[in-house]
């Protein structure tokens, strides 16, 4: 009967009507949750949105008409912004709404990926309680932008690459997701090489206890204590090993690693390698200009931020101590604990090579969050298994029923608390939802602005996200995020804030935008009586700012102006020949 149980479990995790059931309460849950905790669109996430209107308004995929730019880091996402747009979808409905799906869809699939590993539902539900009280998932799921997209492919990625069987359909399969990733981030071609690498170490591999070679996806093992059950797992179809026949079939060996690394990598080259033609044509760059302005190749200043950006990310997580417990205690002697640990290990590495992010709530960790959380839950298993005094008062006939009752508390228990120390940890729930504010407050300079000037009117902004694409208007990012000239600049990277740390003032003011966004933080003011002027020193932070505002033709011809608007009282910088509408 036990047995049978875990059979169902195990159909269970894989019925579609059930994870679509699944997925439809977190995507249900998800309005009231983004209410309460106020998440919502940064303003990043307007940049990819701006591209995708101009696109699907026949302007191209470009940032102002005529340039030829790619400021996004997202091209999937991009691309699906696009299509709904040309759809009749506005770009901010359909990113919040795919965000929602996205982080819908995370959930079933992570319990399916850690009931296949575990073959435990408890263990499963204390991974999902994990991912599902994480402030980041939530936080970033809802913002806007692609991290919610790129979660999903590397959890459905493992899901499909960690279980035996499928043929060429699963490495069809397989190499189209792992394709989808590469082009939703740069970071997701990780995800290839990672694949690649120990596809290769499996067809090497030596043969397995009971003699007969593993092949790439044998790695699931059903571990339970009774060797009757263990013996009955073999009849599951996931799980089943296959012997050699007169070396072919799913188990032959190395002709048939060699033809599926051949799919793999073949499917992969076609579809990421047109991407990148695709973009050299266009933009005449092999990499995003993004990736120019936000990184290049700083070196060890970059390194080291990114380290510290990590670290801050691994802090505000305090049940992924469980892991290290886990391969303490044996957990190491998984093939798939290893295999998930490794990729995760790859991946955080990245992101410190690429200098972190300027955003709170670790943005660039989410999408390894359901996978640390599986390794977490299987770290909590291994440090249970060694408690022999707690399986033998569970064993008894009085505790009937009770382990079913302690695993739900334990794992809602273990939510709250960490939920609440991500929300709290350096303040970075109540900072991200700051930003949200301010993102909002540009997007209304940006109706103003809009109102009052003509269409061709140039600007120049801090901020190049909801006030560009609400305005509309010709714009000049100063951080160079959305312009290639800036971004090829060669200025030290690495010790201030990520993404913006360039600038040239000259350039700018050779352009003369007709207003300059130059302090944005200067919102607007619910007062009734004019905004105090306050010195600029104070309200910049970054060197693009400091070096406008200290360039004399910004002083000789630029004014300082204070205006009334239906939201509040509104200030920033007027080129003094500007030509208002009538």
């Amino acid at each position: 009967m036990y047995f049978c149980r875990k059979i169902s479990a195990w159909k269970g995790c894989r019925n579609p009507l059930l994870i679509l059931s699944a997925a439809s309460i977190v995507i249900v849950a998800s309005f009231p949750i983004g209410a309460h905790l106020g998440f919502g669109l940064v303003d990043d996430a307007y940049i990819s949105m701006r591209y995708a209107r101009n696109w699907a308004e026949g302007i191209g995929p470009f940032f102002n008409s005529g340039e030829r730019v790619e400021g996004y880091t997202n091209f999937l996402w991009t691309v699906f912004l696009f299509a709904g747009a040309q759809q009749g979808i506005e770009p901010p409905q359909m990113a919040e709404q795919m965000g929602r799906v996205c982080l819908g869809l995370v959930i079933p699939v992570a319990f399916s990926l850690a009931f296949c590993i575990t073959r435990s539902w408890a263990v499963a539900l204390f991974a999902v309680a994990l991912v599902l009280s994480d402030p980041g998932v939530w936080a970033w799921s809802l913002s806007g932008l692609e991290t919610p997209l790129l979660t999903l492919l590397f959890t459905t990625v493992f899901t499909i690459w960690m279980r035996k069987g499928g043929g060429i359909r699963r490495e069809l399969c397989l190499a189209l997701l792992v394709s989808a990733a590469a082009l939703t981030r740069p970071e997701g071609a990780a995800m290839f090489v990672y694949i690649l690498a120990r596809r290769g170490d499996a067809c090497v591999a030596p043969a397995g206890m009971d003699g007969h070679r593993q092949d790439a996806g044998a790695t699931l093992t059903f571990s339970h204590p009774d060797p009757l059950l263990k013996a009955k797992a073999e009849n599951i179809p996931s799980f089943r090993r296959k012997p050699e026949i007169n070396g072919h079939g799913p188990g032959a060996g190395d002709d048939t690693c060699v033809a599926s690394a051949i799919v793999f990598v073949g499917i992969f080259i076609a579809v990421f390698g047109s991407c990148l033609l695709w973009r050299r044509w266009t933009y005449g760059l092999w990499l995003p200009n993004s990736f120019y302005a936000k990184h290049g190749f700083a070196g060890p200043a970059l390194w080291w931020r990114g380290g510290r950006y990590v670290l801050d990310g691994c802090v505000a997580h305090p049940f992924w101590l469980l892991i290290p417990l886990g391969c303490f205690l044996g957990a190491w002697r998984d093939r798939a604990f290893i295999r998930l640990l490794g990729f995760s290990l790859f991946y955080l590495i990245i992101v410190a090579l690429s200098g972190g992010d300027h955003y709170t709530l670790g943005r660039f960790c989410v999408p390894v969050v359901p996978i640390l959380s599986i390794l977490a839950a299987m770290g909590l298993q291994n440090a249970c298994k060694q408690v022999s005094l707690v399986q033998k008062v569970v064993a008894q006939p009085v505790w009937k029923g009770l382990p079913a009752t302690v695993s739900v508390v334990f794992a809602a228990l273990c939510g709250v608390l960490n939920a609440g120390w991500g929300f709290e940890y350096q303040d970075g729930g109540y900072f991200h939802r700051s930003q949200i504010g301010w993102a909002e407050g540009w997007g209304r300079i940006g109706e103003i602005w809009r109102e009052e000037v003509e269409p061709d009117t140039v600007i120049a902004v801090v901020t190049a996200g909801a006030l560009p694409y609400i305005s509309s208007l010709p714009t000049i990012d100063i951080l160079g995020i959305n312009d290639h000239h800036i971004s090829q600049r060669d200025v030290p990277i690495g010790g201030g804030v990520a993404g913006h740390e360039k600038g040239d003032a000259d350039y700018v003011l050779r352009r003369r935008p007709q207003r300059i966004q130059i302090a944005p933080m200067l919102l607007f003011q619910r007062i009734r009586t004019r905004y105090t002027e306050v010195p600029l020193e104070d309200v910049l932070t970054y060197p693009a700012q400091m070096e406008l505002a200290n360039h004399p033709v910004f002083q000789k011809s630029y004014s300082f102006v204070t205006e009334k608007t239906r939201f509040g009282y509104l200030s920033y910088h007027r080129y003094s020949n500007e030509g208002m509408k009538n």
